[in-house]
């Protein structure tokens, strides 16, 4: 999200987190980022007390004078580049008429732990077709907690990201791959294979034939063996190589 907003200016980000304490520790971690008051707004529910705010990020967020978590101007929320708020009260700057689209980009933290509802928010209230939407977490980890067994029996337990995962795009051996090549000429199909996936995952022993060769000349040498031989899963990418999940990097 940093590198967002330091290459791109114009760039909004709304920064979605399960649970308060998950979207305190972003906020905390953009603010050290370098974000500064006029940048990051951590914006909270007017039902949260305000002494569970970290005492770093109060100058990040707006109290009334009763000394309650308020919400700012729909104007004031808007000149933020980067708003931080929970899954639920991601519902908050459609309330006050933030039109769909001014968010470039939202992001979904920890959403392996988010149900897909919740997850499903800000981008059913504040997404366009431009819209940038990152799903950040590890499927593998503790899903959405969901106490009522009707709720469990019609698959709320089962977070978005989770879903996703399961669809034959995200399979083990492809990862993202499948789509791609099917729009790809042969050409592009073996120059996406030898720079992306190769450099990471292939070995060509070094013969006297190539021994002198650079390592991206052996890789690709390699790549177009194995290409023209049609044992392609050879160049498959080991499970998670085209899909990896950074919950904590910014």
């Amino acid at each position: 999200m940093r590198q967002l907003t330091l290459k791109t200016p114009s760039v909004r980000i709304l920064a979605c987190a399960p649970s308060n304490s998950a979207a305190d520790l972003l906020a905390e971690r953009l603010a050290r980022a370098g974000l500064n008051e006029r940048e990051l707004f951590r914006l909270n529910a007017p039902s949260r007390s305000v002494e569970q705010l970290p005492v770093f990020l109060k100058s990040y967020s707006k109290t009334n004078t009763a000394g309650t978590f308020c919400v700012p101007p729909k104007e004031d929320l808007c000149s933020f580049k980067v708003v931080v708020v929970t899954c639920v009260s991601a519902s908050v700057p459609h309330g006050i008429g933030v039109p769909r689209g001014h968010f470039t980009h939202i992001f979904v933290d920890e959403a392996g732990q988010a149900s897909e509802p919740e997850a499903m928010i800000a981008i059913k209230t504040l997404a366009d077709a431009r819209t940038n939407i990152v799903l950040a977490g590890d499927p593998k980890q503790l899903g959405p907690i969901v106490h009522s067994g009707a709720a469990q029996a019609l698959g709320l337990q089962l977070s978005l990201l989770d879903r996703l995962m399961a669809r034959p795009a995200y399979e083990d051996d492809m990862r993202g791959i499948r789509y791609v090549l099917s729009v790809l000429s042969p050409d592009q199909q073996l120059t996406l294979w030898s720079s992306q996936f190769c450099q990471a995952h292939a070995e060509l022993p070094i013969t006297p034939n190539n021994s002198q060769l650079p390592e991206s000349t052996i890789l690709q040498e390699r790549a177009r063996t194995v290409w023209r031989s049609g044992h392609h899963s050879q160049l498959s990418p080991q499970p998670g190589a085209g899909a990896r999940w950074h919950p904590h990097r910014l």
